[in-house]
């Protein structure tokens, strides 16, 4: 594989991982999980890991079916396995707040409310590269 296939492969993934989570901060929740491959298995901390979209989907209505929450992702290092795999670590700065105080206009800061971490592994699919597991942690 040369430089430029790498590089094609590391875009692909970050704009993935991106694509996501701004489906997920506008509750676009079925267009986030699409961003999965179907066996998915996300671990949030130390709870027990989520399997397959349709748990994903459910998971993001009943924890962030009520909030405001957007997501800064940065820091975003992926790493080529080969042709078909990689893996990335991200930082996430998040801002959540529930909804009804912030459309009441009752959110008066802007400070981030968590500052997180996430490893990801990518698998490239018939329908282009999807996230196959993801462990995200709150560090702060």
């Amino acid at each position: 594989m040369d430089l430029g296939q790498v590089h094609v492969i590391e875009r692909e993934c970050a704009k993935v991982l991106m694509q996501c989570r701004r489906h997920a901060d506008l509750k676009e929740f079925e267009k986030c999980a699409a961003l999965f491959a179907p066996d998915v298995i996300f671990k949030s901390g130390d709870s027990d890991p989520l399997v397959g979209r349709d748990a994903n989907i459910a998971a993001m209505h009943a924890n962030i079916g009520d909030v405001f929450m957007r997501c800064v992702i940065n820091n975003i290092l992926v790493t080529v396995i080969d042709a078909d795999h990689a893996t990335c670590t991200s930082y996430w700065q998040v801002y959540r707040h529930k909804q009804a105080d912030f459309e009441a206009g009752k959110v008066t800061s802007a400070a981030p409310t968590a500052y997180c971490e996430s490893d990801d592994t990518f698998v490239r699919l018939e329908e282009g590269w999807r996230i196959a597991k993801r462990h995200f942690r709150t560090v702060l």
